[in-house]
Parts: structure tokens; sequence; C-alpha cells
């Protein structure tokens, strides 16, 4: 279990249990998989720490991490995947445009230009719970799990700026509370999100205070 974040001078550091050296350069935006990291750098391309896959010679607005693949959203709108495709397929994005992606566990997520999320990838039964039948309606952001056995999950806020989430539950990490949102993150067993006032509340496993943030 590792984090990272981004320096005031822009380049990348990460810590924690088997966290992985950080990409070189300087970047605007980074993402933590399972046990590398990839950051979008100030000119737009991507780069990844050692060990993952290389990302396509490309121009990207977001990256984003999962388990043995990375997507990228590019500067048209259409999503680029990197990794292990074969595996789950969740490194095989559909074609159409995308305002914002999420990588999670085998399966990606995406919030496509019209408001509506779809899903790929996942091994049936195993990884594509979060995957499997997004709701409808319209979203402006999705987050996917990264926990294969417990957690397999994924949340989203919708444009009238509640929190939705589905498929597996077994903690409650997929129960959000009322009220509105401007992010979210989905974590293993549980979820967090940053309210409209600027506080977070998390639900769902508080095993390790998870979710009892400060």
């Amino acid at each position: 279990m590792f984090a990272c974040a981004i320096r005031s001078d822009s380049t990348v550091v990460c810590w924690g249990n088997d966290a992985p050296s950080p990409p070189a350069g300087t970047f605007m935006q980074v993402s933590a998989g399972s046990s590398y990291a990839c950051g979008l750098g100030l000119d737009g391309s991507v780069a990844c720490s050692a060990g993952a896959a290389s990302p396509p010679a490309s121009s990207f607005t977001q990256v984003s991490a999962g388990s043995s693949h990375a997507c990228g959203l590019q500067t048209d709108g259409t999503v680029a995947c990197w990794g292990d495709g074969g595996r789950f397929g969740g490194a095989s994005p559909p074609s159409g445009v995308f305002t914002q992606i999420s990588a999670g566990w085998g399966y990606t997520c995406g919030v496509m230009s019209d408001g509506a999320v779809t899903c790929w990838g996942g091994t049936p039964g195993v990884s594509d719970r979060g995957s499997s039948n997004p709701p409808s309606g319209t979203f402006r952001q999705v987050s996917c799990s990264h926990s294969e056995t417990y957690g397999n999950h994924t949340c989203g806020i919708t444009s009238d700026g509640l929190a939705e989430c589905w498929a597996d539950n077994l903690g409650a990490q997929s129960t959000p509370p009322s009220g509105s949102f401007t992010q979210i993150s989905a974590g293993a067993m549980h979820t967090c999100g940053l309210r409209t006032d600027g506080t977070v509340v998390c639900w769902g496993s508080n095993s390790s205070g998870e979710s009892t943030p400060p």
C-alpha cells in the first residue's frame, strides 16, 4: 500500500509499503496503481514508474493507473490504455468521447461527453462487479475501486451533485450518505467524498480508521 503526490516543484514523490520509484520529470497530475505510478507531464505526455508498461506517445489531459493497466484521456477526448489488457480487458477501451476516466482492478469506467457512465473489462464473477450495469443518468465523475476480493465497487457523482455507488457492498462502501459532493474516491472497502462545504465524509469499512477523516 502506498501513495504518491506532486511536490511544489512539480516532481513526484511516493511513500508507503513497497512504494515504487516515481517517474522522472515534472508533472501536473499523478495516479498510483497497484505497484506502480503514472504521471501526466506538464507537456501533456505520460510517464510511468519502472516496471510498468510504457504509455503511448500522445497528448493527454488525465491519467489513471489501475491494477496492471493504465488509461489516459487524450486531448481529443478519446481513451488510450496500456498494460495487461488480455487478463481482464480493462485496457481495451471503447470508442467515443469522454470527459473523465478511472482505472480500477482489471476494469475501467469513464464519463462520456453526454454524461453517461460506461465501463469495460473484468472477468465474469471475479472482477467484473464494479464494471457491470452502471446506473443510468448523467454524471460528473466516476471512481473505480482497486480491490479484487472484497471491494470491487464503483462510485460516481451525478450531474446534480449526489453520490451514487454500485456493485460490492460488503462493508457498506456502496451506501453513500445524502448530500452534495464535488469529488469522490472509491477505496477497497470504503469510499470518501468531498462535500460542497469542503468537508470530507467517508463510509464503509473502518477497521483501520480509513472511514474516519481528520
